[in-house]
């Protein structure tokens, strides 16, 4: 585990495990990262079932409608409600539902890769959307990070979750975590949906996967930043879009792979 010894919230679930180090072993309470199953309903229907840290479970929804293009819940338009620990129903009036898209998906969203659930691959085509326009400035990847390390409880305790951070200007206005890094887009992606606020840039802790740049595209997010490496796809779509993505934000360094005029 990666807690200080000594200091294990209460929070966090914790399993008996055996610690070795130096050569030496011990019996050690371990933290792990919680992850649970929630079951989406649209309109009495089944849509999904993911897999996700539990909590910020409504901005979940939200997110992950609106990224996959099925639907967007801005405005007071539809009502997500959430009985129990496992269920989420929305209910949206079927005009705004996408009947085409929400066909493409069965049922199960593996944490780990949102397009798991996908019959079939399709990429963005049509009008491209509105993108907010950004400039970053790579001096600000210092601060930054130390904001993104400071505000991560949950990986700080266990080692072993994501995060997904908004921000505006040279700050990070809100953080999500979750097991799965799609989750964690999805949950901010939910938030600024709700408030209504507009954000300039998405800070993913791990790597820029194909789906990533496709759910900050959808936010209308012109700038995407990442404490790791993108894949080829990631590029070739966010070159594609209109996207700015800055791998390997590290300390005092970064790496500019698409649309460096965006940068400075």
């Amino acid at each position: 585990g990666r807690h200080p010894a000594g200091r294990q919230p209460s929070r966090f679930p914790a399993v008996k495990a055996r610690r070795w180090q130096a050569g030496v072993w011990s019996e050690s309470d371990e933290q792990l990262g919680r992850e649970a199953p929630l079951q989406i309903l649209l309109n009495q229907q089944p849509f999904a079932v993911t897999m996700r840290t539990p909590g910020e479970d409504e901005d979940l929804v939200r997110g992950l409608l609106h990224t996959e293009g099925v639907a967007t819940m801005i405005d007071g338009l539809g009502q997500i409600t959430l009985p129990d620990g496992h269920t989420a129903h929305v209910e949206l009036p079927d005009v705004y539902i996408c009947k085409e898209l929400l066909e493409r998906r069965t049922l199960a969203i593996n944490s780990s890769c949102g397009l798991c659930g996908q019959r079939t691959f399709t990429p963005i085509e049509g009008e491209p959307l509105p993108l907010r326009s950004s400039q970053f400035a790579t001096s600000a990847v210092p601060s930054l990070l130390v904001a993104l390390r400071s505000s991560q409880p949950q990986f700080a305790a266990t080692g072993g979750v994501h995060a997904a951070a908004a921000v505006i200007g040279e700050r990070i206005a809100f953080l999500a975590e979750d097991v799965g890094r799609h989750n964690a887009v999805d949950k901010i992606v939910g938030q600024a949906l709700r408030t209504g606020q507009g954000i300039d840039a998405v800070l993913v802790s791990g790597r820029v996967s194909y789906e990533i740049v496709t759910k900050v595209y959808r936010l209308g997010v012109s700038l995407l930043l990442a404490v790791s490496a993108p894949t080829t796809l990631a590029i070739e779509t966010a070159a594609r879009l209109g996207i700015t993505v800055i791998g390997f934000c590290r300390d005092d360094r970064a790496t500019v792979y698409s649309h460096p005029e965006n940068v400075r």
